[in-house]
């Protein structure tokens, strides 16, 4: 009986003007730089409840990374659409979360239009190099995932940038998207238990890479 009036309080928040606040509570406690958010357009927007577990009325936003997920959001208050707000919050993970994602890979994507009820498939997948060959590792197997040679030629950036121009807002510059990322990568996050524990489990990988130093 009380979740359903916690439901239901919830439906009945009303809409505000994004300039009427500060900027929207973070649930996930996050600190951040309020300088370093896009500007916000003039739309109607719900007030969030405060709590994971919610019921929102334009938009959510989920990533691998509290803070990605922040940066998405704001992208979406900043007028930007659904493709806009995935970029920046992929650009994102790759910085918070480096050991599974990032520029120097590749992906396969599914974009749904709900105005025309299709599937769009996008293949961004890294390409081997034009060098590469079957036997090139069959000296030393090691090298197929450990240090440079196991990095393949990257298509991430290529692919967003596609997805950008093709299915973007037009509202949002490409700017807005990469530079939350870049002021993570410049200024620090706080590291992730995941990324600690793999840190940890590769730290003699990395000291003995001579690359790395």
């Amino acid at each position: 009986m009380n979740e359903q009036n916690q439901m239901s309080d919830q439906q009945q928040q009303p809409l505000v003007r994004p300039q009427t606040l500060s900027y929207l509570p973070d649930p996930l406690n996050v600190p951040h730089n309020n300088d370093d958010r896009p500007s916000i357009v003039d739309s109607a927007w719900p007030i969030p409840s405060g709590s994971l577990h919610a019921t929102y009325k334009r938009a959510a936003v989920a990533s691998d990374h509290g803070l990605c997920s922040e940066i998405g959001r704001d992208i979406l208050l900043a007028g930007g659409n659904a493709v806009d707000s995935m970029i920046a919050s992929f650009f994102c993970i790759g910085v918070v979360n480096p050991q599974s994602s990032g520029l120097g890979g590749g992906f396969l994507m599914t974009l749904y239009n709900a105005s025309t009820q299709r599937c769009i498939s996008i293949d961004a997948r890294e390409m081997a190099p034009r060098t590469a060959n079957t036997t090139m590792f069959k000296s030393n197997p090691e090298d197929a995932v450990l240090g440079w040679k196991a990095i393949a030629t990257p298509g991430e950036l290529h692919g967003y940038w596609t997805i950008f121009t093709r299915y973007g807002s037009g509202r949002v510059p490409w700017k807005d998207l990469v530079d939350p990322s870049i002021k993570l990568a410049r200024n620090g996050f706080p590291v992730s238990s995941n990324l600690a524990k793999v840190m940890e489990e590769k730290e003699s990988f990395i000291m003995a890479d001579e690359n790395m130093k």
